[in-house]
């Protein structure tokens, strides 16, 4: 029998992972260039207009389905959160969704682009990468 003195080698079986996402944190990006295996974005938080802040992200956090959408310009959702399982239990979850341009209205689309214009002309001025956007 397992304790935690004797611990069993049978695999461990997780439990399901359905339940109700949980979203703790959440922001829109534009990426502003593609490095690697790392891109650079702006993101902004929805409930701080106005505000900005680049920020690395590494590529495996984007799905694999996802790969070729990161390119300058593009733009993306990026929500922390957790889900509850069925018997209490919490997984953390982080997920990157790209718009594609068949999700963005003609508004979203010119709005993105002169962030990301904005941004490159102030970080090529030497401006801090915490940014307020006018």
């Amino acid at each position: 029998m397992a304790s935690p003195e004797h611990p069993t080698d049978a695999p461990h079986e997780w439990p399901s992972v359905d339940g109700e996402l949980s979203v703790e944190k959440r922001w829109l990006g534009i990426v502003n260039s593609v490095e690697g295996e790392t891109f650079y974005a702006l993101l902004t938080d929805p409930t701080k207009p106005g505000q900005a802040i680049l920020n690395e992200v590494d590529k495996s956090q984007v799905s694999d389905k996802e790969q070729a959408l990161i390119i300058e310009n593009a733009s993306f959702e990026w929500i922390i959160g957790h889900v509850d399982n069925a018997v209490g239990q919490r997984m953390g979850i982080s997920m990157i969704r790209f718009n594609t341009p068949e999700t963005l209205t003609e508004t979203e689309k010119q709005e993105a682009l002169q962030a990301g214009v904005e941004m490159e002309r102030r970080l090529l001025a030497g401006e801090s990468h915490r940014l307020t956007l006018d």
